[in-house]
């Protein structure tokens, strides 16, 4: 009887020590920036503005020689191991162009026609700090989402020094 009331003890103080946990997080919209095969989702608040142009605030680690691997036919190819690092600020422009598929075929695995879109970044936005609850023990719980709005401020990307 003892051993059942201890195992019962020790796992309702796992479950309730899981629903104690919170944290807090900010949503944005994000940049992608593109650099030698390598794609980086950056928050819009690491971003200033240099006229057309949104450059990162602080410098990025990124590879820029990747080693050369042979395949089975003993032809070159590049890998996706680095062979080089470099930190650099990394920059994209307000106003870009996306391909988007708009026809695909019966089963929707391939795309037969493609269009170009242009898109632009924001230069103002709004961000949004929320507290989250973790819900359910720590093996099969999830954060609670939308959670508690703390706060919601109106952004302006700042223009480069």
């Amino acid at each position: 009887m003892r051993l059942l009331v201890l195992g019962l003890a020790i796992l309702t103080s796992l479950t309730s020590f899981g629903a104690r946990e919170e944290r807090i997080i900010e949503e944005m919209p994000t940049v992608q920036v593109y650099f030698n095969k390598q794609i980086k989702f950056l928050p819009l608040a690491n971003f200033c503005k240099s006229g057309d142009m949104l450059e990162t605030i602080n410098e990025h680690k990124m590879c820029v020689e990747f080693n050369q691997e042979r395949d089975s036919r003993g032809r070159r190819r590049s890998s996706l191991n680095c062979k080089e690092y470099e930190k650099m600020i990394l920059a994209t422009s307000i106003e870009h162009k996306k391909s988007k598929c708009v026809d695909y075929d019966r089963r929707r695995k391939k795309c037969k026609k493609y269009e170009d879109r242009f898109y632009v970044y924001p230069t103002n936005y709004i961000k949004t700090v929320r507290k989250q609850r973790w819900i359910g023990n720590r093996d099969s719980g999830r954060w609670g989402y939308p959670g508690v709005v703390l706060s919601k401020t109106e952004e302006t990307v700042p223009e480069c020094n």
